[in-house]
């Protein structure tokens, strides 16, 4: 909190998958609290901070009241959600304790597994509701259009263009069925480089 309220405006992340903190000492023990977490938010929105939060991941049983975490997101001032499904990788799984494996076990055999059927759907309800909530919303590799990164840009004079930028770029400017090409994604990203071999700071 300190470092948020002495450094420069800037962009934070912050993970919160749960709406309940009982939720959160079960998956998440020794983490801090949720009023730590939605604390901290407050004190960087005072100070001028922009904060996504990543609802990451995002487990139908860890969340519980999904509205109930979206509204106080809302109200605290969140300008943008990070959501991805559960992801643990094959050294991640090896190293679980006994305990984790019993509480994950209805997870572990979904983690890193694009979500299907039922989790789906929810998956994307969640999505779909933030969205009218007014947040920005981003997935890795989603094929829609949003705004996620853009305050945070307006607070680093260098940066560079993403592929949600060049997604952005094709929904303004493109219509159905128009044919995307290797060289349009290179022109685009070209653009945001220098000539000559510079120091990365230069650039960012």
């Amino acid at each position: 909190i300190q470092v948020a309220k002495n450094f420069r405006p800037s962009g934070w992340y912050i993970s919160i998958s749960f709406s309940e903190e009982e939720l959160r000492r079960k998956y998440e023990p020794g983490a801090p609290s949720l009023e730590e977490r939605f604390e901290l938010i407050r004190v960087l929105k005072e100070h001028g901070h922009v904060v996504h939060v990543g609802i990451n991941p995002l487990v139908k049983e860890w969340v519980g009241d999904y509205k109930k975490l979206l509204g106080t997101l809302q109200a605290l001032g969140v300008s943008g959600l990070w959501i991805e499904p559960i992801h643990i990788n094959t050294k991640q799984q090896k190293g679980l304790s006994d305990r984790d494996r019993d509480i994950l076990k209805n997870d572990l055999e979904m983690a890193g597994k694009k979500p299907k059927g039922e989790r789906m759907v929810f998956f994307q309800q969640v999505k779909h509701d933030a969205r009218l909530m007014g947040f920005d919303v981003f997935t890795v590799g989603q094929d829609e259009p949003s705004n996620i990164w853009e305050n945070i840009k307006s607070l680093y004079p260098k940066h560079f263009f993403t592929n949600q930028d060049f997604l952005n770029h094709c929904y303004k400017n493109l219509s159905d069925g128009d044919l995307i090409t290797f060289d349009d994604w290179y022109e685009f990203f070209d653009k945001g480089f220098l000539g000559g071999i510079l120091p990365l700071d230069s650039v960012i």
